[in-house]
């Protein structure tokens, strides 16, 4: 990149405070996850030549593959090489002293039985560049990869530093998971385990002054990283979002010539194209208090000088890992309130290989289609335009088929024009809608004894329908806590407003909407209104069951400390 000339957003002193974050003690053992395309293995490059530069310890010879970096060509200019100018301490002997760079990259892994060998091939291609074919027939002849990384470090002078570098460890397991293929997949961990361990070895880890590994998912955090004293998960890290993805203020310097083609193609100025490329692509959250654009789309759309809306393609996995859409939509909502009801933030954990079980809420965070909100840890939403019609498509795919396609989409259409108009009657028609058009595998086997099906399969859909599509600047908690309980839903719209939904099945609406109204006290808002939806079924879709649904509203009427609740009666609907 540097010798053709191109621009690139300047990380490197990020990445410097990043190397040495990790240089001391038990820190020196790192891994993160960052979505597809966030730039993850220039990171890793950029860490490689950085690790790579200096001088060798005094004293030894440089083995027969060693090239030495030049500092000032490959840094010049950059905000790494300025600090080092300036003889900035906190730069420690980066750029001064030389390490072993041993850098994996494992995506070529089809399979988790793969892991093993192209670790070891890895390890001994870097070996026969380094030290001849004859070591690299040596490491490959080890039985495990833990081996194989030991049969390497013997042969590195022994006063100079080794970095361990590991990228896509997991793309593997991914294919794997996705095709229910569990014993591979803990094949593939116990080789990525063994590796791990190599930093713990009494013959050689203390060697390894740095090991980095990161890809897009994380599993079982324990499984993998136990007995290496659990590796420190940088993925929710303030430092690792200084790294990773992109700022407006780095987008405008570095790509100025870019933004203005943009803005001219767009017939708009530089602030009009910035406002665009954020409303497709930025908000990306992972360590709870700041966020970023995704690279990738940013940068396919500054050399075309369009939004063309497919920029995500390449970075958005449309691999679910054996979920179907209809089971996201579900797993996600029931995860977000579980995750409510536990007070506990959301887990990156992707999949749990024991119980062979998929996570919706670390999938779908993972690829993107939801974030952290900053000052929010506990809430998801999606991050931008991109994202919110993704989901949204995915919401249509779960419920429709080709004959009611049309009518679902209008349903949803209307639901979020309901949200952005802030209208109760709209809402209620789109609600209601939308509720009839649940088919009966939403809910597989969870119909009463009377033959009435349970809410959570509606209550579903409803919650999957407002996080996907709720305008930006309208917030959507599940499970949101007050004094006297846990809402079901609360809508939160800009100007002190919010809705308080609680659904049920049956016909006791009173004790539903008094348990509403409870909720809709406690809130801060100004203004507050509850909508209590209640349903009752007979049989399901697929056995030609019927759905009659009402809605009834109430406005809050605060005075001083003295609450009081109004009927909406022009809101009130009941259909069937």
């Amino acid at each position: 990149m540097r010798m053709g000339g191109a621009s690139f957003v300047d990380k490197t002193s990020s990445i410097a405070d990043l190397l040495n974050s990790c240089a001391h003690g038990d820190a020196h053992r790192v891994f993160f996850t960052r979505p597809r395309k966030f730039g993850k293995s220039l990171t890793l490059s950029i860490a490689g030549e950085m690790l790579s530069s200096g001088a060798l310890p005094s004293g030894v010879h440089p083995w027969p593959g060693y090239e030495q970096v030049d500092v000032k060509r490959m840094f010049s200019g950059l905000q790494v090489y300025e600090r080092l100018m300036k003889k900035d301490t906190s730069l420690g002997t980066l750029l001064q002293r030389a390490h072993f760079v041993v850098k994996l990259g494992l995506g070529g892994a089809q399979s988790g039985v793969e892991l093993k060998r192209t670790i070891k091939d890895g390890i001994a291609a870097v070996a026969s560049r380094a030290f001849g074919e004859a070591l690299g027939l040596k490491v490959r002849q080890m039985t495990t990869p833990c081996d194989a990384l030991g049969a390497l470090v013997d042969a590195v002078p022994s006063s100079v530093p080794i970095a361990l570098l590991v990228d896509e460890y997991d793309a593997a397991i991914l294919q794997d998971v996705s095709e229910g293929k569990w014993k591979s997949a803990k094949s593939g961990i116990k080789a990525l385990r063994s590796l791990a361990m190599s930093t713990k070895s009494p013959h050689f880890g203390s060697r390894i002054e740095r090991c980095i590994i990161t890809g897009v998912a994380r599993f079982a955090h324990t499984s993998l990283f136990s007995g290496a004293n659990n590796f420190v998960d940088l993925t929710g890290d303030p430092l690792l979002s200084r790294v990773m993805g992109f700022t407006e203020d780095e987008v405008c310097a570095t790509y100025p010539k870019e933004l203005r083609h943009l803005a001219d193609s767009l017939g708009t100025d530089i602030d009009g194209a910035i406002s665009l490329l954020t409303t497709w692509y930025n908000g990306y959250c992972f360590d709870g208090t700041s966020s970023c654009f995704n690279p990738f789309p940013v940068l396919v759309a500054l050399r075309a000088g369009r939004i063309t809306h497919r920029e995500m393609e390449a970075s958005s996995g449309v691999n679910w890992l054996g979920l179907t859409p209809r089971d996201l939509i579900h797993n996600f909502v029931a995860e977000l309130q579980m995750s409510k009801r536990l007070n506990t933030a959301v887990s990156f954990d992707i999949a749990d290989l024991e119980r062979k079980r998929v996570q919706a809420v670390p999938l779908l965070l993972q690829t993107g289609l939801l974030s952290l909100i900053p000052g929010q840890r506990q809430v998801c939403r999606p991050p931008n335009e991109y994202a919110r019609s993704s989901l949204q498509t995915m919401l249509l795919s779960s419920l429709t088929d080709e004959d009611n396609f049309q009518s679902c989409a209008l349903a949803f259409s209307s639901l979020w024009d309901a949200l952005n108009q802030q209208s109760p009657t709209g809402f209620t028609d789109a609600a209601i809608q939308l509720l009839k058009r649940v088919p009966s595998s939403m809910f597989k086997a969870s119909e009463t004894r009377k033959g009435e099906v349970r809410e959570s399969g509606y209550h579903a859909l409803l919650a999957g329908a407002l996080i996907a599509g709720a305008p930006h600047g309208i917030i959507v908690e599940l499970e949101a806590a007050t004094i006297s309980g846990r809402a079901d839903i609360v809508v939160r719209f800009k100007g002190e407003k919010a809705w308080v939904i609680e659904m049920g099945v049956g016909s006791d609406v009173l004790r539903k909407l008094e348990q509403a109204q409870a909720y809709g006290s406690d809130q801060t808002e100004h203004e507050v209104l509850c909508c209590v939806l209640m349903i009752t079924t007979t049989g399901s879709g697929s056995t030609g069951g019927t759905m009659n649904a009402s809605v009834h509203w109430s406005k809050r009427n605060k005075k001083g400390t003295v609450v009081s609740w109004s009927a909406l009666d022009a809101y009130d609907s009941v259909k069937s």
